[in-house]
């Protein structure tokens, strides 16, 4: 993550020039929920995209302040651009970001169309491409089937007004879940950087590419995208990029321009400093304080839980399945293997394999016990998880959690 960090950072302090600007759009970067991302399984990957990002804002560089047109930088680029995209098929946001910056510089698309209307560098530069996404992603070396079902992912969709304002998210494997104007760049910021800013700057040529992109990813969100927060991490470096690349030259400007551009970037940055240092990041702080509260909870009263359980099954003529709205888990040695368990099974697993054995498999009828630990209320809408099929029969409280009973249709 780090090094993402800093290479966009020095990217932008190195284009743009030592001045007030620079620096304004640095505390931007800096600012962006991008890189605040608490827990999840988002660090599985968007550090390597980052890293991966950070080797080609070097070779970029290197290719933008050589003296000479040199075409191996841009294969190194191509290769480096290959690999970035093998993490995520949605990094290809990041490769928009910078084949737009690319084309926004004069220099760097003179080296690009060089190789783009050669036949024998553009196949290089392909091959180099394709070598470096297989790095990445070796796995098509032996199952290619796989691995195209893998990038493929699951069918999925979202609204785009929630993916951009939600705020009382749940996903099974996170904490949170926040929408795009808290947890990447706040929608007020976006406008600015994203419309405004190359408007005063007359990088109309930017504009355009913005507008293009932010299309792209809306139809992404609203036709591919299950809405999370994440998906928009690599579109939001994507503006950052378009940012960096609108305020090149920004000295040449009259002084009326610049202190509009300048006015705009204070306001930017600010609004992003206020959204992701007093709310976002407090927030996350706040909801794994409490998801580590749960977490407690259910261990200390596993057995307790466990008896409750098993009363309300005796009571149930029929199939009994048991969920919890938190899931988290611990190993457990069974035997020779190691096994997961919910947290809420962490003290007698046995007990709760010899339960399901005898209790939870029999009769015509179907029925759910749906553990909501009363710290888990800190999500708004966790009693919006989808229950459809099932009728709510019963609650019942109980010190620290509740059971809801559900018996399907």
């Amino acid at each position: 993550m780090a090094s993402g960090f800093f290479a966009v950072n020095s990217l932008a302090f190195k284009y743009i020039g030592k001045n007030v600007n620079s620096v304004i759009v640095c505390i931007f970067v800096s600012s962006c929920g991008i890189w605040y991302y608490l827990s999840g399984k988002v660090y599985y990957d968007f550090p390597f995209t980052v890293f991966s990002l950070a080797i080609t804002i070097y070779i970029l560089l290197k290719a933008y302040f050589s003296e000479t047109h040199k075409p191996v930088l841009f294969y190194l680029f191509g290769m480096a651009c290959g690999f970035m995209l093998s993490w995520k098929p949605y990094n290809i946001f990041i490769l928009s970001g910078l084949f737009s910056f690319i084309l926004c510089d004069a220099k760097l698309r003179t080296l690009l169309l060089n190789i783009l209307l050669s036949p024998l560098k553009l196949l290089k530069a392909t091959i180099l491409f394709a070598l470096g996404y297989v790095l990445g992603n070796y796995s098509f070396l032996y199952s290619v089937e796989k691995t195209v079902l893998g990038i493929s992912a699951y069918p999925a969709q979202s609204d785009f007004m929630t993916f951009l304002f939600d705020r009382d998210g749940k996903i099974w494997d996170h904490v949170n879940s926040l929408g795009y104007n808290y947890s990447n760049i706040n929608v007020i910021s976006l406008f600015i950087v994203a419309i405004l800013i190359p408007v005063v700057t007359k990088r109309y040529l930017c504009l355009f590419l913005n507008i293009v992109n932010f299309v792209l990813f809306y139809n992404y969100i609203f036709r591919f995208s299950p809405g999370y927060p994440w998906h928009g991490f690599c579109y939001s470096l994507c503006v950052i990029l378009g940012l960096i690349s609108a305020c090149q030259k920004s000295e040449l400007l009259n002084a009326m321009r610049k202190k509009i551009l300048t006015c705009l970037l204070v306001g930017a940055a600010a609004a992003q400093v206020a959204v992701t240092f007093l709310y976002y990041i407090p927030q996350q702080a706040y909801w794994i304080e409490q998801d580590d509260e749960t977490y407690n909870a259910l261990r200390q009263k596993s057995f307790e839980i466990y008896g409750n359980v098993q009363t309300v099954a005796e009571n149930l003529h029929g199939k009994v399945f048991v969920s919890c709205d938190f899931n988290r888990f611990i190993t457990y040695r069974n035997g020779r293997k190691n096994k997961l368990i919910p947290a809420y099974q962490s003290d007698n697993p046995q007990a709760w394999e010899k339960l399901e054995r005898e209790k939870f498999n029999s009769g015509d009828d179907t029925y759910i016990i749906r553990i909501v630990p009363s710290s888990m209320l800190y999500l708004a809408n966790i009693y919006a998880i989808d229950m459809s099929g099932y009728s709510q029969i019963s609650q019942t409280e109980y010190p620290g959690y509740s059971f809801y009973i559900y018996k399907k249709n």
